[in-house]
C-alpha cells in the first residue's frame, strides 16, 4: 500500500505531492513528530492518511471499449465454484478491426471511481469503465460461439452484479 506526502519546497514555496511506500511514510512521521518537538513549529510535511487509488497507477493496463464478466463451470454437474473471466472488445477503425480478449481468470477486483479493475491469473490488469458493460460487434461473436459449443457451463454476468463481492463471496464458499 502507498501513501502520499505533501511538502512545500524550500526555494518555490510550491506544494509537491509525492507516492511513498509505507516504510517512508513511517519514517516521515518519526522525523515529523521530532521536529516539532524540537522547534514547536508545525511539521514541515502534511501527510494524507487516505490512498487513493487512481488509474494513473494502471498505465500498463487493458482499456477496453466494452466488456462483459463470464461465469464458467467445468462441467454442467460441477460443485467446485465457477470461474470468473472478463470477455473484452476492442472496436478497430479504418486500418485495424475489431478485437476481444479473454482474461485468465479474475482474482481481484478494485473499484475506480469511475471503473473497475479485474486483476487475472495471469497479472494482467483490465480497466472496464462501469458504463460501458456490453456485448457489441467485437465480443459479441465469440460469446456466441462459446455458449454453442459450451451449453450450460458458460453465462454471461447480469450488470447490476456487485462486482467487489464476487470473488470475495466465491473464496468464503471454499
Amino acid at each position: 500500500m502507498s501513501s502520499y506526502i505533501s511538502c512545500k519546497d524550500i526555494l518555490t514555496r510550491e506544494t509537491k505531492h509525492v507516492k511513498v511506500d509505507d516504510s517512508v511514510y513511517v519514517y516521515i512521521r518519526q522525523l515529523e513528530h521530532s521536529l516539532e518537538q524540537l522547534m514547536g513549529t508545525e511539521p514541515m510535511y502534511a501527510l494524507k492518511e487516505e490512498s487513493p487509488v487512481d488509474e494513473e497507477e494502471y498505465m500498463f493496463a487493458d482499456r477496453p471499449d466494452n466488456w462483459v464478466v463470464l461465469e464458467i463451470m467445468a462441467s454442467v454437474n460441477d460443485t467446485k465454484p465457477p470461474t470468473y473471466k472478463v470477455l473484452a472488445g476492442w472496436s478497430g477503425g479504418y486500418l485495424d478491426g475489431d478485437y476481444w480478449k479473454l482474461n485468465s481468470g479474475i482474482v481481484e477486483v478494485r473499484e475506480l471511481d469511475k471503473s473497475w479493475v479485474f486483476i487475472g491469473h495471469s497479472g494482467s490488469e483490465y480497466v472496464c469503465g462501469k458504463e460501458q458493460y456490453s456485448l457489441r460487434m467485437n465480443n459479441a461473436g465469440i460469446y456466441e460461439e462459446m455458449i454453442t459449443a459450451f451449453p450450460h457451463t458458460i453465462r454471461m454476468m447480469p450488470e447490476d452484479t456487485d462486482w467487489s463481492t464476487l470473488i470475495r463471496e466465491e473464496n468464503d464458499k471454499l
